[in-house]
């Protein structure tokens, strides 16, 4: 029987900087098909695997203190004035594995109450191929 997979820790790396311990995460891949049905499918219509993308979602929450590197603010800064792509890393410290590739920010959100905690989530659009290790 397999065992379940409980992450403990998994932490954000942009630009080569840690800028967050998430504690919501969402990691997605797709693979597009082409259409190639003729008039000898037999009815069925026929596909060819097409091109991949990839994005994440993940949450996080805002963290200022004296001296600490705030991540917030670093990616709203980041989104603000920077269309470059960027190196992102996304760390598992429990599985000892990194998924690596190039991003985009393409959205951060700030979430707050009265009396409670603030949070973020951000969207990530990947560009080009990723890598594993």
């Amino acid at each position: 029987m397999a065992n379940e997979l409980h992450t403990k820790s998994l932490v954000l790396k942009y630009n080569s900087t840690a800028i967050a311990r998430v504690d919501n995460f969402s990691f997605v891949t797709n693979k597009g098909t082409v259409e190639i049905t003729n008039f000898d499918s037999n009815d069925w219509r026929e596909f060819l695997a097409g091109l991949k993308d990839w994005s994440i979602s993940f949450g996080g929450m805002v963290v200022r203190d004296a001296g600490v590197s705030n991540d917030y603010d670093d990616l709203l800064n980041e989104l603000a004035t920077n269309d470059t792509p960027v190196s992102c890393d996304i760390y598992d410290s429990d599985a000892l594995k990194t998924i690596m590739g190039t991003v985009i920010i393409t959205s951060l959100t700030l979430q707050a109450s009265v009396g409670e905690a603030q949070k973020y989530t951000g969207s990530l659009q990947g560009t080009g191929a990723l890598s594993f290790s």
